[in-house]
């Protein structure tokens, strides 16, 4: 069995909202160095990436907060 595009496509992005919300409680947890900041930013970038390439939905939306949080944790201190 496999599932239709629309079907798909709902599963991607549950998977994703759960994803998000479960490495957003992370990030708030985790104390986080220079080189941890870059690597978490460049692996967000890359699921999010992966993510959106799997799906016909638009889904970089859901990563919002998380880039957001990368971005800061970038910042010059």
């Amino acid at each position: 069995a496999s599932f239709t595009v629309n079907n798909y496509d709902r599963f991607v992005g549950a998977v994703t909202n759960e994803i998000t919300a479960q490495l957003e409680k992370t990030v708030l947890k985790t104390t986080f160095n220079r080189l941890g900041g870059l690597q978490f930013d460049k692996e967000l970038r890359a699921l999010a990436s992966y993510l959106t390439s799997v799906t016909t939905w638009t889904i970089r939306d859901k990563f919002a907060r998380l880039t957001q949080m990368a971005t800061i944790l970038n910042l010059e201190r």
